[in-house]
C-alpha cells in the first residue's frame, strides 16, 4: 500500500508538472511565430526597396534618352548630333534666317502642322511664306528652348526625335510671351549635305504672322 501510494503521488506531481512544460512550449512556439512575422516584415521592406530601385533605374533610363545623360546609350554621338541639327534648326527659324534653315531640310520635307489646318503640306514654300511674311526685323526677339528631347536612331542614316518646344517672343505690344509646342522631326543624312529634316508633325496653338512668334 504504502508503495502504491508513493507510485502515485509520483504520478500526481508529474502531472502537475506536465503544464509549465506546456506553457514553456507554447511561449517557444509563439515566439517562433513571432520571429517568423518578423522576418516576413523584413522581406516585405527588402521587397519595397527592390521595388525603389528599379523605379529610380526606370528614371535613369528615361534621363538616358535626354542630351544630358547619354553615356548609357549604345550611340550616344549620334544621339548628340541629332539634337545638335535639331536646334541650329530651331534657331534658324529663331533668327528667321531662311538660308539656314533651307540648308537643314529636304527641298520636299513633307509637314503636319496647325497652320496647315490638318493638311499634309510637302515642300518649302509655304515655310517660306512665314519667313518672307513675319513681322518685326532680323534680331534675339525670339528665344527657343528644346526640351526632353527623345531620339530614335534608325541605322546610321536616319533618325527620329521628339521633344518640346518651347518658344519665348515679344508680341506686337512689346510684351514677353510664351508658348509651348510638341514636335517630331524626322531628320536622313544624304552624302554632301549631312543631316537633312525630311518631315515635321508639330501640335499647338498656329502662329501668327501678326506677331514674333514663329513656328515652322
Amino acid at each position: 500500500m504504502i508503495a502504491t501510494r508513493n507510485l502515485s503521488s509520483r504520478n500526481l506531481l508529474n502531472k502537475k508538472e506536465a503544464p509549465p512544460s506546456t506553457i514553456k512550449e507554447s511561449s517557444e512556439s509563439s515566439q517562433t511565430i513571432d520571429d517568423q512575422d518578423s522576418d516576413k516584415a523584413g522581406k516585405t521592406l527588402s521587397h519595397e526597396n527592390t521595388v525603389v530601385r528599379v523605379d529610380t533605374t526606370l528614371k535613369q533610363q528615361r534621363k538616358a534618352a535626354g542630351i544630358s545623360s547619354n553615356m548609357g546609350s549604345p550611340f550616344p554621338v549620334q544621339k548628340q548630333e541629332i539634337v545638335r541639327v535639331t536646334q541650329q534648326l530651331l534657331d534658324a527659324i529663331s533668327c528667321k534666317d531662311y538660308e539656314s534653315y533651307s540648308r537643314l531640310c529636304d527641298p520636299s520635307m513633307t509637314c503636319f502642322e496647325p497652320e496647315a489646318l490638318g493638311n499634309l503640306i510637302e515642300g518649302m514654300d509655304f515655310h517660306k511664306f512665314y519667313f518672307d511674311n513675319n513681322s518685326g526685323t532680323r534680331g534675339p526677339k525670339i528665344h527657343t528652348t528644346l526640351l526632353n528631347p527623345n531620339v530614335h536612331l534608325m541605322g546610321d542614316e536616319g533618325a527620329c526625335i521628339a521633344y518640346i518646344r518651347l518658344t519665348q517672343f515679344i508680341d506686337k505690344n512689346g510684351d514677353a510671351r510664351s508658348r509651348q509646342a510638341q514636335e517630331t522631326r524626322v531628320w536622313h543624312k544624304r552624302n554632301g549635305r549631312g543631316w537633312v529634316c525630311v518631315h515635321v508633325h508639330r501640335t499647338g496653338a498656329p502662329s501668327s504672322v501678326t506677331t514674333a512668334d514663329c513656328h515652322f
